[in-house]
């Protein structure tokens, strides 16, 4: 048997050789208190903001419901180098050192989420960067875990990320617009402080 015919041999029968679905990822995020703490920042400046609630009213499993993105960019990931030593002293070559990871702001996750009946960008996360304003980065208040998981075909998890102490940076601007789309995608742009894959 070729080698294109065992792989799609293994490919139609075994699990492990199937392709997975990339665009289906569920989001969870640990989010207790923060709606509370959301709240409490957007009153130092006087402003309410309606509906500020928590994920987990998307994700509670009472009512068989769950966050879906169409995208997530998991972020790039790199290291700078630099060189160390001078040239054309006596013949050696310069070596070569790394100086640092690239600094966590610069290395960013964005959730494309699919809009449900219930708008979780303008109930949760637009609020979020507005209280991010007010508090800064001073504490945890502001910060919680977000988990993403990648599934196969059969419903498997394939890959899950955790974004630890991560919190939204930008929420893009979007046109709301008569027209035949099937979905309104709100993309979510989020810091961390580090992740890991499990």
């Amino acid at each position: 048997m070729s080698l294109t015919n065992s792989f799609l041999s293994k490919f139609s029968n075994d699990r492990r050789f199937s392709i997975p679905y990339p665009f289906i990822w569920t989001v969870t995020i640990d989010d207790s208190g923060l709606p509370g703490n959301i709240t409490s920042a957007l009153g130092k400046i006087n402003q309410s903001w309606k509906g500020v609630s928590s994920s987990k009213s998307w994700t509670d499993a009472g009512n068989d419901n769950i966050l879906v993105a169409q995208e997530v960019t998991i972020p790039t990931e790199s290291i700078e180098v630099t060189s160390l030593g001078q040239e054309n002293r006596g013949g050696f070559m310069p070596g070569y050192g790394v100086t640092q990871r690239t600094e966590f702001i610069s290395r960013n996750v964005v959730i494309n989420f699919i809009e449900t009946e219930s708008d979780i960008e303008t109930e949760l996360f637009r609020p979020w960067i507005i209280a991010l304003g007010v508090e800064g980065l001073r504490t945890s208040r502001l910060k919680c875990n977000i988990n993403v998981k990648q599934y196969t075909r059969d419903g498997i998890v394939r890959k899950h990320y955790t974004f630890i102490d991560a919190f939204p940076t930008n929420s893009e601007g979007y046109a709301l617009t008569y027209g035949d789309n099937e979905f309104l995608i709100k993309s979510v742009t989020f810091g961390y402080t580090n992740y890991n894959v499990r």
